[in-house]
Protein backbone atom coordinates (compact mmCIF):
# COMPACT_ATOMS: atom_id res chain seq x y z
CA UNK A 1 0.00 0.00 0.00
CA UNK A 2 1.14 3.50 -0.39
CA UNK A 3 1.02 6.23 1.72
CA UNK A 4 -2.47 7.46 2.34
CA UNK A 5 -4.41 4.52 1.83
CA UNK A 6 -5.20 1.59 4.39
CA UNK A 7 -5.03 1.96 7.66
CA UNK A 8 -2.07 3.53 8.81
CA UNK A 9 -2.42 7.03 10.60
CA UNK A 10 0.69 9.06 8.77
CA UNK A 11 -0.43 12.62 10.16
CA UNK A 12 0.13 10.99 13.48
CA UNK A 13 3.71 9.54 12.58
CA UNK A 14 4.61 12.73 10.93
CA UNK A 15 3.38 14.88 14.05
CA UNK A 16 5.29 12.97 16.21
CA UNK A 17 8.71 13.05 14.26
CA UNK A 18 8.01 17.15 14.10
CA UNK A 19 7.49 16.90 17.74
CA UNK A 20 10.61 15.17 18.39
CA UNK A 21 12.16 17.80 16.72
CA UNK A 22 13.05 15.88 13.76
CA UNK A 23 13.64 17.66 10.25
CA UNK A 24 15.82 15.39 8.17
CA UNK A 25 15.36 13.05 5.56
CA UNK A 26 12.43 10.81 4.82
CA UNK A 27 12.10 8.03 3.15
CA UNK A 28 9.58 5.52 2.36
CA UNK A 29 8.97 2.50 0.41
CA UNK A 30 5.96 1.65 -1.72
CA UNK A 31 5.53 -1.15 -4.71
CA UNK A 32 5.18 1.09 -8.03
CA UNK A 33 4.98 -1.17 -10.46
CA UNK A 34 1.85 -3.00 -10.94
CA UNK A 35 1.07 -7.05 -11.65
CA UNK A 36 0.97 -6.28 -15.80
CA UNK A 37 4.70 -4.60 -15.00
CA UNK A 38 3.18 -1.39 -15.64
CA UNK A 39 5.29 1.97 -13.56
CA UNK A 40 2.04 3.40 -11.07
CA UNK A 41 2.66 6.73 -12.05
CA UNK A 42 -0.48 8.68 -10.63
CA UNK A 43 -0.57 6.76 -7.68
CA UNK A 44 3.22 7.90 -6.83
CA UNK A 45 2.30 11.48 -7.63
CA UNK A 46 -0.59 11.16 -5.30
CA UNK A 47 1.18 9.15 -2.75
CA UNK A 48 4.38 11.81 -2.72
CA UNK A 49 2.01 14.91 -2.90
CA UNK A 50 -0.19 13.26 0.30
CA UNK A 51 2.83 12.93 2.33
CA UNK A 52 3.95 16.35 0.80
CA UNK A 53 0.97 18.17 2.58
CA UNK A 54 1.39 16.24 5.63
CA UNK A 55 5.10 17.57 6.10
CA UNK A 56 3.82 21.31 4.95
CA UNK A 57 0.80 21.41 7.60
CA UNK A 58 1.16 23.38 10.87
CA UNK A 59 -0.30 22.36 13.97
Amino acid sequence: MHPGEGQIDFRRFVWQLKAAGFDGALSLESRAIDQEGQVEVARIQKSLQFMRELIAERK
